[in-house]
């Protein structure tokens, strides 16, 4: 138990303000459960429950999401996969009507959170255990308790490594007073450079790209979010619309994101597609 705290401790104090996106629950929450289910979830989960925002809480752990590109590489080399916290009362709805949950929970396996990107599978943990490891089990790779079971993917070895290596993910993360100037300056200018590089290309652009429209549309997400000095969220979006076109970009564009990544303290690995598409580029 001291260990998760611990853990958890400093999470926050890398993160304080990941304490805006959980919530704390409450004894009076916690007595109203069915005595079933408030039997099931271990003490130890309940305190932390009490004591910590966790509740809705969105964390990002470093997962390979069995891309080869990803394979073998160590955890701060690797992108997040956003996962969130149940609330009492998820724990409660799906413990009692979805599957798998309601045949896990039979043997004391509680779903905690849900993969909130590619899946949207449940995450769970052994209430038997009091630092157990943590797995996403798919609803469709098996019908028995055993396949399910055996087909699922280990997230983490225990618990407390969920926050030991968690991490707010890139769309979490605010400018501070202490970095806002020179990344907005980073940003205007790499936006700057990009849309006169696209326009002065844009008739060849436009029958290289995979869909032009999806540049087009990262640029006015971009500007919108700039409209309300969401600056990191700008940077996001535009990004996605330079990848998700096929948009064709050089070392010049990794490294200008890379300067900007490290400014803001954003998650450098989320740019590990952004490199690989520079490789196939040779730029």
């Amino acid at each position: 138990m001291e260990r998760i705290i611990n853990e958890i401790q400093r999470f926050f104090e890398r993160y304080p303000s990941a304490r805006n996106f959980g919530k704390l629950t409450t004894p009076d929450e916690i007595e109203a459960l069915p005595k079933q289910i408030r039997r099931a979830i271990p003490t130890w989960y309940k305190d932390i429950l009490l004591q910590f925002p966790i509740a809705h809480l969105p964390l990002g752990i470093p997962n390979d999401f069995g891309q080869p590109l990803l394979k073998g590489k160590s955890l701060d080399q690797l992108p997040l996969m956003e996962i969130t916290f149940y609330s009492v009362d998820e724990i409660v709805e799906m413990s009692d009507s979805i599957f798998p949950n309601y045949l896990l929970f039979k043997k004391k396996i509680i779903g905690i959170a849900e993969d909130q990107g590619s899946t949207g599978e449940g995450i769970y943990i052994d209430s038997k255990e009091n630092n157990p490891p943590v797995t996403m089990i798919f609803h469709d790779m098996g019908e028995s308790l055993k396949e399910l079971i055996e087909n699922g993917i280990r997230l983490a070895d225990n618990f407390s490594d969920l926050f030991r290596f968690g991490k707010l993910t890139n769309d979490k993360i605010k400018l501070t007073n202490q970095n806002r100037n020179e990344a907005i300056n980073l940003m205007t200018s790499f936006f700057d450079w990009v849309d006169s590089e696209a326009k002065e290309n844009e008739e060849r652009l436009k029958n290289q790209l995979t869909e032009f429209s999806r540049f087009a549309d990262g640029m006015r997400l971009r500007d919108r979010e700039l409209k309300n000095k969401e600056y990191v969220a700008a940077l996001l979006k535009f990004e996605w619309g330079l990848y998700d076109s096929g948009y064709p970009l050089t070392r010049r564009h990794l490294d200008d994101l890379i300067k900007i990544y490290t400014v803001c303290d954003l998650h450098i690995p989320e740019l590990v597609f952004i490199e690989e598409r520079v490789g196939n580029y040779g730029g």
